[in-house]
């Protein structure tokens, strides 16, 4: 039985996810935690995440607004252990993909109706469970790449989808300055468009080391091979950030680049950086957060809930913070003020966290 959680409750929070570009990309990372199995995803190509959920067999989509009116209930063969999203074709919208109990990795769509997930493919399981899947297009031809993040030995792999077949690994893959696998063991990954001057189309990666509290940038490139590679840019020095800090990817402003953002889970204050080296540090970049405030004991994360005509809004990233002692989520959309004439964020609703076969409020939803 499927129930979902629409009482409003005053002053509390949560969260989700990341994107790019003139429609916000949202990317998978198996780094980024989300409570009661919740992804944020585009599957039905408007530009807006719809909330994903699993348990067992069972997905479930349903829009991500206060109502969260339902729009996919499905089954899939046997049960699912792992799930993570892309575009990996040429079709207008992305997809989820599904590991299963039975070793199999199992592909969906939305049909053009957006309230069936139609089959796509199926192929052996490929990837191993101690891996890290993360998201993006790395080679710069406008498709998702899966990279695997082998987190406690540092290694990496890259697969991508052979067009109208199935993931294989990627020919055009070279480990570039990802090579020192000892240097990485542990390292928190990150992915992001954050501006590199010289293959802006490439999505790149953020290394974060929460014992050190140190961050390592690595761009995107293609080398003189035509290979798809990693190039190291800097190193921060440690301790750049409290141990309370957590880190994200957001489109703050608008336009096709990303920035990272800090909150602080304690104090609930979020700071915004480029990822630009600057005396040791990342160079702050100053930008209002308006009514999210600081709210202690929570844990932010970006989403793309809605569109208007205000500056920057196809592409600005909207707020989602997360009440751990509550459960509940608050929605902060991205907006435009303008007796002020500054980008900055507004309340929207706050309501229970979607859970599939759970009812908190006891409303019978």
């Amino acid at each position: 039985m499927v129930r979902i959680f629409k009482k409003i409750i005053p002053g509390f929070i949560l969260v989700l996810v990341l994107f790019q570009g003139a429609f916000a990309k949202v990317r998978s990372n198996s780094f980024v935690e989300f409570p009661y199995n919740l992804y944020a995803y585009d599957m039905t190509g408007d530009g807006i995440t719809e909330w994903v959920t699993y348990k067992d067999h069972k997905i479930y989509i349903t829009d991500m607004t206060f109502e969260t009116n339902g729009k996919v209930y499905a089954r899939v063969p046997s049960k699912i252990k792992r799930i993570f999203f892309g575009k990996f074709s040429n079709r207008s919208k992305g997809g989820l993909c599904v590991i299963l109990k039975n070793k199999q990795i199992r592909c969906y769509g939305t049909n053009p109706q957006n309230n069936k997930l139609w089959w796509g493919f199926t192929q052996n399981n490929f990837i191993r469970s101690d891996e890290k899947i993360l998201v993006g297009d790395f080679d710069g031809d406008g498709l998702d790449e899966i990279l695997l993040y082998r987190y406690k030995k540092g290694t990496f792999r890259m697969f991508e989808r052979e067009k109208n077949k199935f993931f294989r690994a990627h020919p055009k893959f070279h480990i570039g300055n990802l090579n020192k696998s000892k240097e990485f063991k542990k390292w928190k990954v990150y992915v992001g468009n954050f501006g590199d001057a010289n293959d802006g189309r490439r999505d790149d990666l953020v290394f974060y080391n929460t014992k050190h509290r140190q961050v390592k940038y690595f761009a995107g490139r293609r080398n003189n091979k035509g290979q798809t590679t990693f190039w190291w840019a800097f190193t921060t020095n440690k301790k750049i950030f409290s141990k309370h800090e957590e880190l994200s990817v957001v489109n703050v402003e608008g336009g096709i680049h990303e920035k990272i953002a800090t909150h602080n889970q304690k104090s609930g204050q979020i700071k915004f950086y480029h990822l630009i080296f600057q005396n040791g540090k990342l160079k702050r970049f100053p930008f209002s957060v308006g009514q999210i405030g600081a709210k202690k004991n929570t844990r932010l994360f970006w989403v793309k809930t809605q569109k208007n005509t205000e500056p920057g809004s196809a592409s600005r990233h909207d707020a989602m913070l997360y009440n751990k002692k509550n459960k509940v989520f608050m929605r902060y959309d991205a907006r435009y003020n303008r007796k002020i004439r500054r980008k900055t964020y507004w309340w929207a609703y706050t309501q229970y966290a979607l859970q599939l076969d759970k009812d908190p409020d006891k409303d019978g939803i």
